[in-house]
This record gives C-alpha cells, sequence and structure tokens, in this order.
C-alpha cells in the first residue's frame, strides 16, 4: 500500500502513515493544507476527527 494516505476533514487532512514506521500504532495525524501538523499521532481516525473538532472550536473562541 501506499503511504501517507490523506483524507480531508472539516477543511484539514488526517492522514494515515505506515504502521510498520510507526510506534503502538500510532498511524494517524491531522495537517492543516500546508501539511503542517495540527494533532500529535493517534491510534485512530476518530480520535483525530475529535481533535481537529477541538482545535475549530478553540479557534473559533
Amino acid at each position: 500500500m501506499d503511504y501517507p494516505k490523506d483524507r480531508p476533514f472539516n477543511g484539514y487532512i488526517i492522514r494515515q502513515y505506515d504502521p510498520a514506521y510507526q510506534p503502538y500504532d500510532n498511524t494517524f495525524q491531522g495537517v492543516d493544507s500546508n501539511g503542517e501538523p495540527i494533532t500529535g499521532f493517534c491510534k485512530s481516525a476518530e480520535e483525530v476527527e475529535a481533535l481537529i473538532n477541538e482545535y475549530i472550536n478553540d479557534e473559533a473562541i
């Protein structure tokens, strides 16, 4: 399979890295449109979605 795999989410990107090279199965990360990380590494895309939503809510304040 080709990595990284990107999918859009609420104006950001959920990026999945190759699990063979990521410790503790933390293969997902949220990045902005420039590819800059906005989250740490997570075990699931759902965790990243929750963090992105939190990030969006914090930005709105």
